[in-house]
């Protein structure tokens, strides 16, 4: 019993510290480092600016589902997360472009260790929380972390679809592939070419569903 109640204890506080250095290493001076600016959170927050000041975009559009930028044509997810931080900052800044990104970040890593337990249901608990921690502090994702590219928000809507995917493979089940489905949908609306790779992730789920044969009258 002292053993368990010890290694309960352990696994708590070790889960306990990752969590904070997890949260602290993607908010520590956030707004400062990387330093700088990069080009999608000007272009981006410059955007949700002028909808914030005037209901329009940069070129006179209100509210519209496409943002033309200069050209490019921005999915407009990013762009009203922005806007619905502006109250609380006032103007937009380096910080503000960043949070959803950073936020985004952890909650990935949450969803990747679901997805491997989902996959490799014999991984223990210690298994698990290394998974995390490597996933965590992977260089590409921590770096995703801290500074908002057009890939980094909706990354989280790929990790989500996916691990709704495997589990309607797992669990049988429609509703988990219908969830799946709306996640990748969502995707899109932050970054346009996840659209063409949730459609990929889509018609290869949809194959799977069928060859599992999944009773939809029963939901």
């Amino acid at each position: 019993m002292n053993k368990l109640f010890s290694n309960n204890f352990l696994y708590l506080g070790i889960l306990i510290v990752t969590i904070l250095v997890v949260v602290t290493s993607r908010f520590w001076q956030l707004g400062n480092l990387p330093p700088g600016i990069h080009i999608d959170e000007v272009s981006f927050g410059y955007e949700a600016q002028s909808l914030y000041e005037t209901g329009k975009d940069t070129w006179g559009q209100s509210w519209p589902s496409y943002f033309k930028g200069f050209g490019e044509f921005k999915a407009p997810g990013i762009i009203y997360i922005y806007y619905l931080l502006l109250p609380f900052f006032g103007h937009i800044n380096t910080i503000v472009t960043r949070i959803p990104a950073a936020i985004s970040g952890i909650l990935t890593i949450l969803i990747f260790v679901m997805t491997a337990k989902l996959i490799a249901n014999r991984l223990n608990r210690w298994q698990l929380l290394l998974v995390g921690i490597i996933f965590a502090f992977s260089p590409w994702h921590f770096g995703l972390s801290r500074v908002y590219y057009e890939t980094s928000a909706g990354f989280i809507f790929i990790a989500l679809g996916l691990y709704y995917n495997f589990s309607a493979l797992r669990k049988n089940s429609f509703k988990h592939w219908l969830i799946s489905l709306i996640s990748f949908a969502i995707s899109g609306y932050f970054y346009a070419s996840y659209r063409y790779i949730v459609l990929g992730l889509s018609l290869t789920s949809y194959l799977f569903i069928n060859k599992f044969k999944i009773n939809i009258k029963q939901y």
